[in-house]
């Protein structure tokens, strides 16, 4: 199936578009290229037009590539998050999904959300282990990550 490039997007300075567009370009078939090649499709530039995990899915299943949720994320999600080209929140539902950023803000943004769900986790994690040594041993990681939290504008 030959890509389709979308005719423009909201943000042409993105370093994350670029990046993108770079993969883009080398024709491959992996799930990192076709989750790229939807995204740009789909027009998912943008904190703000996100494409929920299961649409993805739904997309590579109609390719033949048949992944869990858990490998894809695992897998063609981590790589492309490694490589500084898309951005997951982590909310459930309508609130989640995958993008490719616009500027360094809307990281921030999914920065700051994912912090707190840490933060949330860990503060709930440590109230189960009330008790035990580890109990102890959670604060510092709880302090850490609401100080790297306040350290984002």
């Amino acid at each position: 199936m030959p890509a389709r490039r979308a005719a423009t997007h909201p943000c042409p300075h993105s370093p994350w578009v670029g990046r993108a567009n770079t993969l883009h370009g080398i024709q491959q078939n992996t799930p990192e290229w076709h989750t790229v090649n939807f995204l740009i499709t789909n027009n998912c530039y943008g904190y703000n037009n996100r494409a929920s995990i299961h649409r993805i899915l739904g997309h590579l299943n109609t390719l033949n590539c048949q992944l869990s949720r858990e490998a894809f994320q695992q897998g063609a999600l981590g790589n492309l998050k490694r490589n500084g080209i898309i951005v997951t929140l982590i909310y459930p539902g309508r609130q989640g999904g995958v993008f490719i950023p616009c500027d360094a803000r809307e990281v921030e943004s999914a920065a700051k959300q994912l912090l707190d769900r840490v933060i949330s986790e860990l503060a709930n994690f440590q109230g189960s282990a009330t008790g035990m040594p580890l109990q102890n041993h959670l604060q510092p990681i709880i302090q850490a990550a609401q100080n790297v939290r306040n350290q984002i504008p």
